[in-house]
This record gives structure tokens, sequence and C-alpha cells, in this order.
């Protein structure tokens, strides 16, 4: 006798409950912590990784978003179809197959014009290769697993950060903030020629937020005043729509369309400026954008370390030594 749907059901969920614990390892956490950062008990959790629960979908569609997975992976197992049409998919996203081939060393686009006709096989070393022009995930383009861009989790962004960034190889910083009343953050490392590294983040740009919230908020303004002094031109913002947020922090759509689709804002010059946001001919650049911007700055009369940083920005003499 075959299994009844009520032992499907319970089979499925101890698989999700896997898929959980897979995650969670990859991010080096234990249960507790991982609980915490999930916002669930402790408890609930470990009833979810061991299958004795069905998450809530709140909490997997949360888990799909925050950590760069498919929904059809996590509830299902199931991946994407044929090489050949995760090929043409990377088409209506990049470039054209011989172009991709002689980025990729090829002698000739025979065969790469082949395998995106579904005609010919590559070798995972090619598939490599293709993946890492755009910081594709090898695993999507090689198995289907999966999303298509790979997308890190990052808690915060302080000056520290500000500091590594202004001295590593990325082109720019672009700070793309969701139109939703969340208000998401999502900060993307621009290294040239179409390769984005992409961090969602806990930060939440908006007045609803909490005083931790806040304080991190006013971390990151920190940050901005840091990296506007030492390179304006490295910083770059946007607002963009709540929808085309959400596929690029879920890793579908590639950062370099997102940003041709929305226009860039200069928020990131204003916000952290009190002359700039008290201005009454300033933007209001999202809904209380000021009254946001007004408790980020108060934020600093509740924190010294966080005002003695300020203000050694502002002298000149920050470094990360302090």
């Amino acid at each position: 006798m075959g299994l009844s749907p009520y032992n499907y059901g319970l089979i499925a969920i101890m698989h999700i409950g896997k898929r959980f614990a897979e995650i969670r390892r990859e991010t080096g956490l234990n249960q507790i912590e991982f609980a915490k950062i999930m916002g669930v008990s402790k408890n609930s959790y470990q009833d979810y990784e061991r299958g004795a629960t069905m998450p809530p979908a709140v909490l997997i569609i949360e888990m799909c978003q925050r950590f760069n997975k498919d929904a059809n992976w996590l509830l299902l197992g199931k991946t994407h179809h044929s090489l050949a049409s995760r090929l043409q998919t990377l088409l209506k996203i990049v470039e054209t197959p011989s172009i991709i081939a002689e980025l990729i060393g090829e002698k000739n686009a025979s065969q790469i014009e082949k395998a995106f006709l579904g005609e010919a096989d590559l070798d995972f070393k090619q598939l490599d290769a293709i993946a890492n022009l755009w910081r594709i995930r090898p695993e999507w383009l090689k198995h289907g697993t999966g999303s298509v861009f790979s997308v890190d989790f990052m808690h915060d962004f302080a000056v520290q950060d500000a500091y590594k960034f202004l001295h590593s190889n990325a082109v720019r910083l672009l700070l793309i903030r969701s139109q939703s009343v969340g208000g998401e953050l999502a900060i993307v490392y621009d290294h040239g020629k179409g390769n984005y590294i992409t961090y969602f983040t806990t930060l939440r740009l908006t007045d609803q937020i909490g005083s931790g919230g806040m304080s991190s908020a006013a971390r990151l303004s920190n940050a901005c005043r840091y990296i506007n002094i030492i390179d304006s031109s490295r910083l770059t913002s946007y607002l963009i729509d709540e929808s085309d947020f959400s596929e690029l922090v879920k890793g579908s759509m590639y950062v370099g369309k997102i940003l041709i689709k929305n226009n860039k804002t200069n928020w990131h010059e204003d916000w952290w400026d009190e002359n700039q946001f008290r201005n009454s001919s300033s933007m209001e650049y999202w809904n209380n954008y000021k009254t946001f911007c007004e408790r980020v700055f108060r934020q600093f009369e509740y924190s010294d370390s966080l005002m003695t940083e300020r203000e050694r920005i502002i002298a000149g003499n920050w470094s990360p030594e302090y």
C-alpha cells in the first residue's frame, strides 16, 4: 500500500525542515542565534527544523528573500529545468553568445552558440567562467538550484565598512532603498564591467523603526558622511519599485537591469546633513523622509561613541584604529 496524503505531508514538512537547517548551517549560526534573527522563538524554530511543524508562509518568504533561496527549492526541493533554458534566461539579462564566448576566452563562438540553442554541452569549467562574468551563482547555472544571482547578507553598514570600501577595488557603492513603507535597504558594490556584489541588510530607512533600528541608521549616516568627505563620486543612491527590490534581493534580477529601470536620486547626500534636510526647499524623497532624518540626527544625543565618531569624521581625523 502506498503512502497516504497525510504521510506525504509529514515527509514534505520534514524535508522543508532539513532545508531550513541547511540554510542555517550556511550562516554559521546555531539554532538559538538563527531563531533570534528570524524573529521566532527557539522552540518554534527547533520544531521547524526537525519537521514537527510546518513553518508559516511569512517565514518561508523571508527565508527566501534574506538568504537568496528559491521558493521551489525550499518547499519542494525542485530545481530549475534544462541547461539550455537557463542559458536562454541568461541571454535576457546579459550579452549575446558570441560575446560571452570571447569574454571567457573561447577560440570561437560555435560551441557556446550551440549550447544556448540546446545543441551542445558545456563543461563545468566553461559554465564557471560564464557565471563568474556577472556573479551568477555557479550552482544555478550548472545544476539549476537556487536563485540566478548571488545575494549575501549584511547586518548594517558602519564607517569601518565605508573605510574598507574606499580601499577596495570597487568602483561605486550603491545604496538601494525600496519604495515600500518598510524602507528596506540593499547595498551593492559595483566592480565595473557589469560585475555587482549585492547585500541584503537589516537596515530600514523609515520613521517607523525603533531605537535599535535608529542606531543602525545613525551608523550608516556616519558612513555616508565619511565617504562623501573622502570621495563623494563613489557613492550613489537609488529609490526603486518594491517589486524590483524583491527581485533584487531574491537574486532573480540583474542589478544592471534594475539600475536602467530606476532613476538615481540624491538622498544619500542629504539625509546625514542637518543643513540639507532641514532646508525648506529640500526634497521629501519618501513619506516622512525629513521626520526620519531628524530622528536619526537626534540619535547621536544618546550615544557618546557615535557622536565622537561623527566629530572625528568632520574634523578629518577618524581612522579605523579608533
